[in-house]
């Protein structure tokens, strides 16, 4: 990966989509060799540059705020993770819609650095409320099995119900 990058960067320029993406590719593995730190530089700085270079609702961009969420995260570094993963979850809000695949992992991601700072209360309404946005994005008016199950294993995360029972 660094070499991919090394070779992007002379031949397309440091601000090219391309070298962005090698850059993106050479943190996370950083990341899953347990340089947290190397990777947490990296992604600031990508991201710092595809906001300004691709827009901060670029596909590109809100995935580089993902990663860097996910890289915090694993350094423990919750509160600073929880802000980056606000902004990914209301990019792939903006991009993909409340009810897509990418939107519904952020919200997860979302929570689950919630949960992990002992904010349970602001995991269940989180998940709550995404609930409530797919169901309306998708024009259903009350929640059907479909749409709990959706959320349900989160919220399971949070609660010991009883096998069988539901919160919603």
């Amino acid at each position: 990966h660094r070499a991919s990058a090394e070779r992007s960067k002379l031949s397309l320029g440091d601000e090219d989509p391309t070298t962005l993406q090698c850059l993106y590719h050479l943190a996370r593995a950083l990341r899953a060799q347990g340089h947290l730190e190397e990777g947490k530089h990296l992604l600031y700085n990508t991201v710092e540059i595809q906001t300004r270079v691709l827009g901060e609702d670029s596909p590109s961009t809100i995935e580089s705020m993902s990663e860097l969420a996910k890289t915090l995260e694993m350094g423990k570094n919750y509160e600073e993770a929880a802000t980056w993963y606000i902004k990914a979850l209301e990019g792939n809000k903006e991009v993909w819609g409340p009810d897509s695949d990418s939107t519904l992992l952020a919200c997860e991601n979302l929570g689950r650095c919630y949960e992990l700072q002992g904010l349970s209360s602001a995991a269940l309404a989180l998940y709550i409320k995404a609930m409530n946005e797919v169901l309306t994005a998708r024009g259903i008016s009350k929640p059907n099995e479909e749409a709990i199950e959706e959320v349900q294993g989160w919220i399971d995360r949070l609660c010991i119900l009883p096998p069988g029972h539901t919160l919603l």
